[in-house]
This record gives C-alpha cells, structure tokens and sequence, in this order.
C-alpha cells in the first residue's frame, strides 16, 4: 500500500480547480463537502485532491491549517478506497474536499467519517462512470 501524498496527487492547477467547482459534482457528509470533476485524460495519478477550510468559519491561520493537516491524513491513509474505484479504467477524478463544520472535531471522528465519506464517493464513481 503506498500511504504517501505527494505533489502530484494535489489539485494544484487554478484551471483545474475552477473546473471542478464550475461543473464538478457535489454532495455532503457531515462535516465534508465533497465536488468532484470526472476527467478523462489519466497521466499516472487518477486522483487529485484540493483539502480547503473556510475562512469566515476559522478567522485564525493556526486553526484552519491544523484542520487541513488532519483532513489531509485522514485522506492519506483512507485514500486507497479511492484508487480501488479506478483500477482498471482510463479515467480520473479531481476532488475538492471542504471542512464545513463550525468546530474543530476530534481526529478519530475526521477518520472515521473520511473513511465513510470516501467509500459512499467511491459508490457513486463506480455508478456513473462504469
């Protein structure tokens, strides 16, 4: 299994990301916010991911950063859930995943529901892309 999350497994391309939250597919499971942009060209990494938190909900960097930080390992050691959905296929998604709750929630609650959110977004990939 590789647990790494490198540069390359980042949406990181302002076009990129602007297409996933202009025409990207979105659905909720608290405390995420999922959008997700189907692509057909797949160069090695059919899953890019963007982690955001707001703003308006956490005035002060040290907080959002510390819920991005666990965000992003909860994603790293879940993301494989992910990756099973693209195996055998061409295709590859771009994912924005957006902290929506008002506090900071403990870590083993993040996990558990980024494992569940993950594997409810591996099902609707696997429904409408094959």
């Amino acid at each position: 299994m590789d647990y790494s999350f490198g540069k390359n497994e980042k949406l990181c391309s302002k076009k990129d990301i602007q297409t996933v939250f202009e025409k990207g597919e979105k659905f909720a499971s608290y405390p995420f916010f999922f959008v997700y942009n189907p692509i057909i060209e797949n160069n090695q990494n059919p899953v890019k991911v963007l982690i955001t938190v707001s703003k308006k909900k956490f005035k002060r960097a040290v907080d959002r950063n510390r819920i991005k930080r666990l965000c992003r390992e909860a994603y790293r050691l879940n993301k494989s859930i992910l990756k099973e959905s693209f195996k055998e296929k061409t295709q590859g998604i771009h994912l924005a995943i957006h902290y929506i709750a008002n506090t900071e929630k403990p870590v083993d609650l993040i996990m558990e529901n980024m494992k569940k959110s993950l594997t409810q977004l591996s099902h609707e990939i696997k429904k409408n892309i094959g």
